[in-house]
């Protein structure tokens, strides 16, 4: 970053995100002839059409930046089946991850946490970090890419349900783990969320769909879901430092009633801002959150007063995105992130890869496999990158280091890019192959 610094390469990133990964990203641009093909599981491909946004940077009370802000919501909610506008937050996702949390969830109730990878531990992390009371399905780094199944989850929510007396309040899931490639498609998530509300109808689901969401169809209000967090560097294609949260009524209502301000959501709305300040600080001081303080997020997003400090370049950019997206309606381009995900898959079977996760959790976001013996993932990646310009990555836990590799097709790609990495493919692993024969 220091040298990028001194060419006078400007990166326009929020120092909050991931700051290394679009530094290296802008990197490999500026030093190659040849842009490459960013196909890791984020941040995505570089799509110069939205990073042109900053042509359009103004400040965040001009009329036509309010225009945009309340377009990005209104196209959010479209995508998410939701009624009420989505709220966009300067931070990474991350920060929703926690606040979610944070905001919604008392020291007196108890969660579960589920987690099929290296991102999902997360929501453990920060629960135990809040001292919020939770049970954990963790996944070992032997069964690495081997989902926890729905009935497995069901019979798991049946068994402490039974023997507890106080029912599950909270669950926190991941509807797409890049680490491992594990998806879960609306028909799980709605086996798993009527489970849990056969027990708790008041049961809060927070769902992280950083990863999966536009790649995956995950219609929030058909599915009861809470609370849905939507990433930026990832199908979007923004750099980070912009977060994105979907709230259902339930989940408003929750917070009121922590406030003990016995207040209806529409009543909440309808207040002036002086009155809904007094409620939210309530809210602020009980659960100890302060920036994050959703209660607040959620008023000025209904009715689109600026955020302290809202990320302009980023929102214009996620404008420029959605357009993009919106030339295809959601069926057409849920269907072509599910033929790029089989492409994939079938080319690495007939190059004698293994699949790691069962074709019914497979992530229409990544394919994870392992490369055929003999061969080593690292330098697999390495001829890829050096020799084809496609950047894909590796394992995420030592275990599986040097056999393991990992392909995003989301993003801002075509058909075309798809191709382009279907016949790199052939032609590295030929290449490794002959390096690695004891012939040459």
């Amino acid at each position: 970053m220091a040298e990028i610094s001194r060419q006078g390469i400007q990166i326009y990133n929020e120092p909050t995100g991931n700051s290394l990964a679009v530094g290296e990203m802008t990197t490999y641009f500026s030093v190659n002839s040849e842009p490459s093909l960013l196909l890791a599981p984020g941040p995505t491909n570089y799509c110069p059409e939205i990073f042109s946004s900053i042509d359009q940077y103004t400040d965040p009370r001009d009329p036509s930046y309010v225009d945009t802000y309340a377009s990005v919501k209104a196209q959010l909610s479209s995508w998410t089946s939701q009624d009420l506008p989505a709220i966009i937050k300067s931070a990474p996702s991350t920060a929703f991850l926690e606040s979610t949390v944070t905001n919604a969830v008392s020291n007196e109730e108890i969660g579960l946490v589920i987690s099929n990878g290296k991102f999902g531990n997360r929501f453990h992390e920060i629960c135990t970090l809040h001292k919020k009371q939770h049970y954990f399905i963790d996944i070992d780094n032997e069964d690495w890419g081997q989902p926890h199944t729905v009935e497995k989850i069901c019979k798991y929510i049946h068994e402490k349900n039974a023997i507890s007396k106080q029912p599950i309040s909270f669950m926190c899931l991941q509807q797409n783990e890049t680490s491992t490639a594990i998806s879960y498609k609306p028909y799980h998530l709605k086996q798993i969320i009527e489970a849990l509300r056969s027990y708790e109808p008041h049961c809060i689901v927070i769902i992280d769909a950083v990863s999966g969401f536009f790649a995956h169809d995950v219609p929030q209000k058909e599915l009861d879901i809470d609370a849905l967090i939507i990433g930026s560097q990832k199908a979007l294609g923004l750099s980070s430092g912009i977060s994105f949260l979907s709230l259902s009524e339930r989940y408003v209502e929750k917070l009121l009633s922590l406030t003990k301000s016995n207040i209806s959501l529409q009543d909440f709305l309808r207040l002036e801002p002086q009155k809904v300040k007094e409620i939210y600080h309530i809210l602020g001081k009980r659960q100890k959150v302060f920036y994050t303080n959703i209660l607040k997020d959620f008023y000025e997003s209904y009715h689109n007063l600026q955020p302290d400090s809202g990320g302009v370049f980023h929102t214009l950019s996620a404008k420029k995105s959605l357009n993009i997206l919106a030339k295809k309606n959601k069926t057409e381009h849920h269907e072509s992130r599910k033929q790029y995900a089989s492409a994939v898959r079938k080319k690495l079977q007939e190059l004698g890869f293994t699949k790691i996760v069962p074709e019914a959790y497979a992530s229409y976001s990544v394919t994870a496999a392992h490369v055929p013996p003999g061969l080593s993932a690292p330098k697999l990646i390495s001829t890829l990158r050096n020799r084809f310009g496609i950047s894909i990555a590796g394992s995420q836990i030592p275990l599986f280091r040097e056999t393991m590799i990992r392909i995003g097709h989301f993003g801002h790609i075509s058909q075309y890019d798809i191709g382009y990495l279907l016949r790199s493919l052939d032609r590295a692993v030929a290449i490794e192959k002959r390096t690695r024969s004891p012939e040459s």
